[in-house]
């Protein structure tokens, strides 16, 4: 298993080199974000976080996004299955959701698509407290005396 996971990440390894290297002059698809990054600030514990990134693809060859990925199970992520043709925009969806947090976050996407690995990062600062709920002490034998 250790072999196929190294294998993959070979393959891969030279796919992102070979698109890196690709010779000046030939066509290419080219992912343009407005931001890389975005900052929600303050947020509440409970509260959903929410922001759209949104691209544009200056190339000339279609961008194809195969996946993205979050650096933890608190940020979700929705993009376009579909090609985004040269010229056109794209959005990827990012979702940070606060429940049971506390305290400042830096959390990655990491996009994979045909034109290269982007890096997207969100900041956000958690405020209130995070209160486990109160177990009651249950007692079986209430009302007898023993």
């Amino acid at each position: 298993m250790k072999m196929k996971i190294n294998s993959i990440l070979f393959i891969l390894a030279i796919a992102v080199f070979g698109s890196a290297t690709n010779s000046f002059g030939q066509n290419k698809a080219v992912m343009t974000f407005d931001t890389m990054q975005y900052d929600f600030g303050i947020v509440k514990v409970g509260a959903k976080a929410e922001h759209t990134f949104v691209f544009k693809n200056t190339g000339d060859q279609d961008i194809v996004i195969q996946e993205v990925k979050t650096t933890c199970f608190c940020t979700a992520s929705e993009w376009p299955k579909e090609a985004i043709a040269p010229g056109k925009k794209g959005k990827i969806e990012v979702s940070f959701d606060t429940e049971g947090k506390s305290g400042p976050y830096a959390k990655g996407i990491n996009v994979y698509s045909t034109a290269g690995e982007s890096n997207l990062i969100i900041f956000i600062e958690v405020e209130g407290a995070v209160v486990e709920p109160v177990k009651e002490d249950v007692d079986d034998h209430k009302g007898h005396n023993h």
